[in-house]
């Protein structure tokens, strides 16, 4: 489980880095296997680039999501990946 965990903080590191508390993001059980990891990396990674996926813009100004709606929002990406074949 530490392995995990330590995986996690790496693939979510980017988000860190653009001031989102990665702490407060919760993804449930999942079970990082080899391709569940990569799509997860795959998402953190666009979610940075593209700025937008991060915040929702209300009227004009750009407003930052929380980490439990960025949270949301990577369950929903990864959820075919992760429900049928985590590996333990």
């Amino acid at each position: 489980m530490k392995k995990q965990k330590s995986l996690l903080i790496k693939i979510l590191e980017p988000l860190n880095k653009e001031g989102i508390d990665i702490s407060k993001i919760d993804l449930g059980d999942l079970q990082l296997d080899r391709e569940t990891a990569l799509t997860l990396q795959r998402e953190v990674r666009m979610m940075v680039m593209r700025g937008q996926h991060t915040t929702v813009d209300l009227d004009g100004q750009s407003i930052q999501l929380s980490p439990e709606e960025i949270s949301n929002m990577l369950k929903e990406t990864i959820k075919p990946y992760s429900g049928s074949g985590g590996k333990k």
